[in-house]
């Protein structure tokens, strides 16, 4: 495995350093095949060639990322087409695909009879265009989901969007998340069987004493009541309401209490705005890492975020609504009349295309700073060093996009506050929790084979107990039941890997028993099956007298193989900080008065993330309108 890193960054440190030039030497007339690793896996192109020169080149497989691989996918073929050359354009944010694409294109015209010395592999220099200027009536800042859905629900109230993506591709964080969306509340048909274990959850939040918060103990009176009436009708689905959604993300430290309740009704009308524009969500609702109430969806079919994402485009194109989107093009400072008021912002495009636009209302929707790792580590207070930590978030997500909100005199807070996601890939950062089906059929082991925590507890406890661990990493372990296929002949897991590319490069380990699997991984036999057996008890009684946990899932028991292990590290996930607003979406300065026509949603706000993101943005829209 470390091997096999090395051997790719050195690749891509090769092609970087290399120049470009097409073959001088003519081409075997034919079609041939070439195939290089990028971010996820093989890289495959079929390259068609005359006897002096590339007629055509085609990704004939891949599983790159969706919504973020996009554009290098259809752009990178068309260009080494064009110029007949490996030497392109680069594209913004994707970086591994792009150079998986020429490395593959490259090993088939070798086949085909080039030279080795003249496929250099490199970066053509744009051309700038001349500096534009434009004008739109909103200008939205950032692709993702509360950039998208301020856009849509903005233009569907009749005013005109122009949406700025410094990456090649929109949909920022929605599309390397799980894509998960909170759905409080949701009918009974997507609500799973109840269990003895949710039960317990809900007993032990009634008998908790929150006499000291006026609102936890507000929302538990209302619970107990709720609950009671829910166990009376019979119900057999899981239990949910505004106030258990309000006193799990309370105790998650998610914002303001008194918020709570309308940020529960804020992602219920999300779900049910999408529904209304066409999602799918079929599905049974589930938990997710450190989210463990099943109230989570997605789109049926989909791996990641790129359901809603491709709905909110479809929405665009169908409905012919008045938003336009410029992609690699980034904003660099906002621009403020005489009364500080914002009128609009500057920016550059990849080409160095300088561009003034002026707008009556700015809508920062730019994210984090979760990539940028020199950052996180300056403002950071709670963690180890943070200068190395891989993030799983796009390379777009840095602080810049914070700075020229703050140069431009708004206010912040909580800037040293992270979230750190337990189950990254301990080489790209990538999430892998999705590898396996609920979260509440994982089961912790460290290096010694032994279990060291809840597993369904909060994301930050979680990272902080694995970071604790021997070489800060942690093996999940499971069985075959309990992968999520994405593909009726399970083939792919829930991370859109092929399960036979993560166990050939050590990835993953798979055995037929406990001990076996064990020995694959290093860990002592004896000590490790001890563990899984132990472990099962507590799944069977839903009684955990090790770490007190409760979650447990019909699918959690590992009562036979094969088995599988996979390593996980915590990565960085969101930046819990922001620019502070007031009911509006407003922006605030210094002195804590609204920044004239500055608007801001999504994870750029303190307590922000993927999951209202999309309700920031919604409302966002309709505010807009309403002026």
């Amino acid at each position: 495995m470390k091997n096999r890193i090395i051997s790719v960054l050195l690749s891509v440190i090769m092609l970087l350093s290399l120049g470009a030039s097409a073959s001088a030497d003519g081409y075997q007339l034919g079609t041939y095949t070439g195939t290089a690793n990028g971010r996820n896996g093989a890289v495959t192109v079929e390259v068609t060639v005359s006897a002096d020169r590339i007629e055509e080149v085609r990704v004939v497989d891949q599983i790159e990322t969706i919504g973020v691989a996009d554009a290098a996918l259809e752009q990178v073929p068309q260009q080494i087409v064009e110029t007949q050359s490996l030497t392109i354009d680069a594209v913004t944010g994707a970086t591994l695909t792009r150079y998986a694409i020429l490395s593959a294109t490259r090993n088939a015209l070798l086949e085909a009879g080039a030279s080795e010395d003249t496929l250099k592999i490199g970066t053509s220099k744009r051309e700038a265009e001349t500096r534009q200027i434009l004008e739109t009536d909103v200008l939205v800042i950032g692709g993702g989901a509360a950039g998208l859905s301020s856009a849509v629900s903005t233009a569907e109230g009749g005013r005109e969007v122009l949406l700025l993506e410094k990456e090649a591709t929109i949909g920022g964080n929605a599309v390397v998340s799980g894509g998960w969306l909170d759905y409080p509340d949701a009918p009974d048909e997507l609500r799973p069987e109840n269990t003895d274990g949710y039960d317990a959850i809900i007993e032990q939040i009634l008998a908790a004493d929150y006499s000291e918060n006026e609102y936890l103990s507000s929302w538990q009176q209302t619970l107990a009541e709720e609950y009671a009436a829910y166990q009376e009708s019979g119900n057999t689905r899981v239990f949910d309401s505004m106030e258990n959604f309000a006193i799990e993300y309370t105790l998650q430290g998610l914002g303001a209490e008194s918020a709570m309740i309308k940020a529960g009704n804020d992602h219920k009308a999300t779900a049910e705005w999408f529904i209304e524009h066409g999602a799918d969500f079929t599905e049974p609702l589930q938990g997710i890492v450190g989210f463990n109430w099943p109230r989570w969806t997605r789109v049926a079919g989909t791996e990641h975020g790129e359901g809603l994402i491709h709905l909110l485009e479809e929405t665009i194109t169908n409905s012919g609504l008045p938003v336009t989107i410029m992609t690699e093009v980034t904003a660099i400072s906002l621009i403020l009349n005489e009364e500080g008021a914002v009128v609009g912002a500057n920016a550059v495009g990849a080409d160095g295309t300088e561009y003034e636009i002026s707008a009556n209302a700015v809508v920062m929707a730019t994210g984090g700073f979760s990539a940028d790792n020199a950052k996180l580590q300056e403002l950071n207070t709670d963690w180890p060093d943070l200068s190395n930590i891989r993030t799983t978030n796009r390379s777009g997500h840095t602080f810049d996009s914070m700075q020229m909100a703050l140069d431009a005199g708004a206010l912040s807070t909580m800037l040293n506050y992270y979230m750190i996601f337990p189950e990254g890939d301990p080489v790209t950062g990538t999430i892998r929790a999705d590898i396996t089906a609920t979260a509440g059929g994982r089961l912790y082991v460290n290096k010694e084979g032994v279990r060291f925590v809840d597993e369904t507890l909060p994301r930050n406890t979680l990272s902080a107990a694995i970071m604790s661990q021997t070489d800060g990493v942690a093996y999940v372990i499971c069985n075959y039941d309990q992968l999520a296929w994405v593909d009726e002949s399970k083939t792919r897991v829930g991370n859109g890997r092929y399960l036979s590319d993560m166990l050939a490069s050590g990835e993953m380990f798979e055995a037929e028993t406990v001990e076996e699997l064990a020995k694959k991984i290093g860990l002592d036999p004896a000590t490790l099956n001890n563990t899984v057996t132990t472990y099962n008890g507590f799944v069977e009684t839903y009684h955990d007298t090790e770490f007190g946990r409760t979650m447990f899932f019909g699918d959690s028991l590992l009562a036979e193989g094969p088995y599988y292990a996979y390593c996980v590290k915590p990565t960085m996930h969101i930046t819990l900080g922001g620019l502070i607003v007031d009911e509006n979406y407003n922006v605030l300065n210094t002195m804590g008065q609204p920044i004239g026509n500055l608007y801001a949603g999504g994870e750029v706000l303190p307590g922000g993330s993927i999951g209202n993101a999309f309700s920031d943005g919604l409302n966002i829209g309709h505010i807009l309108t309403e002026k």
